[in-house]
């Protein structure tokens, strides 16, 4: 809940959520905790439309600019990658997708295990996308196995459904070709101590390694 907001220095004052804190383990080793987050995701979902829009498409347009703008390095074959990302999104569009209020950010560090139920902070990068992106997001972030990702899709829709888990599939390796170009522009113009071309490489690689599979075919067939 947001007590306070100070618009011109963008400080917002929130209540305190008594909890346990989830980490990629402790949500991994557990299927009740997966069913939880789920659940907590799809409230999310039906909720009232957010203002600002995170088409995950758009995003990757944003990004390229930056990049350009300020003259990045890419990694070698991301032209390759970029391909793979605009057929995806002729695939988007031509199945009239409907958007809904999204995270977009879904790391482990930000659920909250409250008893029963799963709370979601930081919410700096919502608004509304396609939720397929939110639970392919979810499951790259803590590194489900594929059973876990059936699991994600059943209890979500209350049954599996082969056409929205190859969606998921498909969006765990988007979601990482997205913030491999995220990494780049934090590793040029980022003050923090950290190495965000190494964060990006590895992002991009797993995807490439993903893009270039027959699993990956098969997904993006059954779309």
């Amino acid at each position: 809940k947001v007590f306070k907001y100070f618009k011109p220095d963008y400080i917002i004052i929130t209540g305190f959520i008594d909890g346990n804190l989830m980490s990629s383990s402790s949500l991994r080793e557990d299927n009740e905790r997966i069913v939880k987050a789920v659940k907590a995701i799809k409230k999310i979902h039906t909720d009232a439309d957010f203002i600002s829009r995170f088409v995950m498409f758009n995003k990757f347009r944003d990004y390229i600019a930056i990049v350009k703008k300020h003259s990045m390095k890419l990694p070698e074959g991301f032209i390759d990658a970029k391909r793979v990302v605009e057929d995806i999104e002729k695939i988007f569009w031509e199945k009239d997708s409907k958007l809904v209020p999204c995270h977009n950010d879904l790391l482990a560090e930000n659920f909250i295990e409250t008893g029963d139920t799963m709370r979601i902070i930081d919410w700096e990068l919502s608004g509304m996308n396609d939720p397929c992106f939110d639970l392919g997001d979810f499951s790259v972030e803590i590194g489900f196995n594929e059973d876990q990702d059936r699991l994600i899709i059943e209890t979500y829709f209350g049954e599996f459904r082969e056409n929205q888990f190859c969606w998921l599939n498909i969006y765990k390796y988007m979601a990482d070709i997205l913030w491999t170009l995220w990494a780049i522009i934090q590793h040029n113009l980022s003050d923090i101590n950290f190495d965000y071309w190494e964060y990006g490489m590895n992002r991009f690689n797993r995807a490439m390694n993903a893009i270039n599979s027959e699993s990956f075919r098969y997904w993006r067939k059954n779309l």
